[in-house]
Protein backbone atom coordinates (compact mmCIF):
# COMPACT_ATOMS: atom_id res chain seq x y z
CA UNK A 1 0.00 0.00 0.00
CA UNK A 2 1.07 3.97 -0.76
CA UNK A 3 -0.03 6.06 1.96
CA UNK A 4 -0.38 9.86 1.04
CA UNK A 5 2.51 12.41 1.15
CA UNK A 6 1.88 15.83 2.85
CA UNK A 7 4.90 18.18 2.53
CA UNK A 8 5.53 21.73 3.91
CA UNK A 9 8.25 23.83 2.25
CA UNK A 10 9.17 27.56 2.91
CA UNK A 11 8.48 30.16 -0.15
CA UNK A 12 11.21 29.82 -2.37
CA UNK A 13 12.92 26.87 -1.52
CA UNK A 14 12.28 23.52 -3.31
CA UNK A 15 10.34 20.88 -2.46
CA UNK A 16 12.28 17.05 -3.26
CA UNK A 17 11.42 13.85 -1.83
CA UNK A 18 9.97 10.19 -3.08
CA UNK A 19 6.32 9.34 -2.86
CA UNK A 20 7.36 5.31 -2.47
CA UNK A 21 9.27 5.86 0.71
CA UNK A 22 6.42 4.85 2.57
CA UNK A 23 4.85 2.31 0.10
CA UNK A 24 5.34 -1.23 0.53
CA UNK A 25 4.04 -4.78 -1.27
CA UNK A 26 5.03 -8.53 -1.36
CA UNK A 27 4.44 -8.25 -5.43
CA UNK A 28 7.25 -6.60 -6.83
CA UNK A 29 8.34 -3.22 -7.24
CA UNK A 30 6.47 -0.20 -7.20
CA UNK A 31 6.45 2.30 -10.37
CA UNK A 32 4.73 5.06 -10.38
CA UNK A 33 2.69 5.30 -14.02
CA UNK A 34 1.50 8.80 -14.05
CA UNK A 35 -0.10 11.85 -12.09
CA UNK A 36 -3.30 13.91 -12.37
CA UNK A 37 -2.69 17.51 -11.27
CA UNK A 38 -5.54 20.05 -11.91
CA UNK A 39 -7.55 17.93 -13.96
CA UNK A 40 -4.82 17.07 -16.71
CA UNK A 41 -3.27 13.93 -16.81
CA UNK A 42 0.78 13.21 -17.04
CA UNK A 43 2.90 10.03 -17.98
CA UNK A 44 5.60 9.59 -15.05
CA UNK A 45 8.66 11.86 -15.59
CA UNK A 46 7.10 14.76 -17.42
CA UNK A 47 7.75 18.19 -16.17
CA UNK A 48 4.50 20.35 -15.81
CA UNK A 49 4.09 24.02 -15.39
CA UNK A 50 1.72 24.88 -13.08
CA UNK A 51 0.19 28.70 -12.14
CA UNK A 52 1.95 27.95 -8.94
CA UNK A 53 5.36 26.27 -10.04
CA UNK A 54 6.96 23.58 -11.98
CA UNK A 55 6.33 20.02 -10.43
CA UNK A 56 8.24 16.70 -12.39
CA UNK A 57 7.11 13.22 -10.41
CA UNK A 58 9.33 10.06 -11.89
CA UNK A 59 8.40 6.67 -11.99
CA UNK A 60 10.78 6.49 -9.29
CA UNK A 61 8.73 8.04 -7.04
CA UNK A 62 11.20 10.81 -6.87
CA UNK A 63 9.57 14.58 -7.26
CA UNK A 64 10.75 18.05 -7.50
CA UNK A 65 8.47 21.19 -7.00
CA UNK A 66 10.12 24.65 -7.90
CA UNK A 67 7.49 27.23 -6.98
CA UNK A 68 7.11 30.58 -8.82
CA UNK A 69 9.49 33.13 -7.45
CA UNK A 70 7.67 34.88 -3.90
CA UNK A 71 4.50 31.90 -4.49
CA UNK A 72 3.02 30.73 -1.34
CA UNK A 73 -0.15 28.78 -1.02
CA UNK A 74 -1.38 25.28 -1.47
CA UNK A 75 -0.05 24.18 -5.05
CA UNK A 76 -3.30 21.43 -6.66
CA UNK A 77 -3.45 18.43 -5.08
CA UNK A 78 -1.48 15.75 -7.08
CA UNK A 79 -3.19 11.92 -7.33
CA UNK A 80 -0.53 9.65 -8.27
CA UNK A 81 -1.14 5.83 -9.64
CA UNK A 82 1.47 3.10 -8.56
CA UNK A 83 1.49 -0.14 -10.40
CA UNK A 84 3.50 -3.24 -8.19
CA UNK A 85 5.23 -6.23 -10.03
CA UNK A 86 1.95 -8.08 -10.46
CA UNK A 87 0.50 -5.43 -12.53
CA UNK A 88 -2.18 -4.41 -9.36
CA UNK A 89 -2.27 -0.56 -9.36
CA UNK A 90 -3.32 1.70 -6.27
CA UNK A 91 -3.62 5.71 -6.07
CA UNK A 92 -2.62 7.82 -3.79
CA UNK A 93 -2.12 11.98 -3.47
CA UNK A 94 0.54 14.18 -2.78
CA UNK A 95 -0.18 17.50 -0.72
CA UNK A 96 2.02 20.55 -1.24
CA UNK A 97 1.94 23.57 0.92
CA UNK A 98 4.16 26.98 0.50
CA UNK A 99 4.80 28.79 3.81
CA UNK A 100 5.11 32.44 3.09
CA UNK A 101 8.45 34.03 4.15
CA UNK A 102 8.89 38.06 5.22
CA UNK A 103 10.95 39.66 2.26
CA UNK A 104 13.02 42.60 2.93
CA UNK A 105 11.86 45.13 0.47
CA UNK A 106 13.77 48.78 -0.16
CA UNK A 107 13.51 51.34 -2.56
CA UNK A 108 16.49 52.91 -3.92
CA UNK A 109 17.32 56.12 -2.25
CA UNK A 110 17.97 59.22 -4.93
CA UNK A 111 19.23 62.18 -3.50
CA UNK A 112 20.89 65.63 -5.43
CA UNK A 113 21.78 68.20 -3.20
CA UNK A 114 24.11 71.75 -4.26
CA UNK A 115 27.68 71.48 -4.17
CA UNK A 116 29.32 72.71 -0.66
CA UNK A 117 25.78 71.78 1.36
CA UNK A 118 25.19 68.60 3.86
CA UNK A 119 22.87 65.72 3.04
CA UNK A 120 20.87 63.86 5.74
CA UNK A 121 17.81 62.05 6.02
CA UNK A 122 17.19 58.33 6.72
CA UNK A 123 18.38 55.47 3.85
CA UNK A 124 14.99 52.95 5.82
CA UNK A 125 12.33 55.48 5.22
CA UNK A 126 10.82 53.39 2.43
CA UNK A 127 12.24 49.85 3.95
CA UNK A 128 9.99 47.83 4.56
CA UNK A 129 8.98 43.50 5.29
CA UNK A 130 5.73 42.21 5.07
CA UNK A 131 5.49 42.66 8.80
CA UNK A 132 5.72 46.12 8.52
CA UNK A 133 8.27 49.07 8.47
CA UNK A 134 11.73 48.57 9.81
Amino acid sequence: SDDSETVTIAEDTTATGNVLDNAATADGPLTVTSFTVDGNTYNAGDTVSLAEGELTLNADGSYTFIPNDNFNGAVPVITYTVTDGAGDTESSTLTISVTPVSDLSDDSETVTIAEDTTATGNVLDNAETADGPL
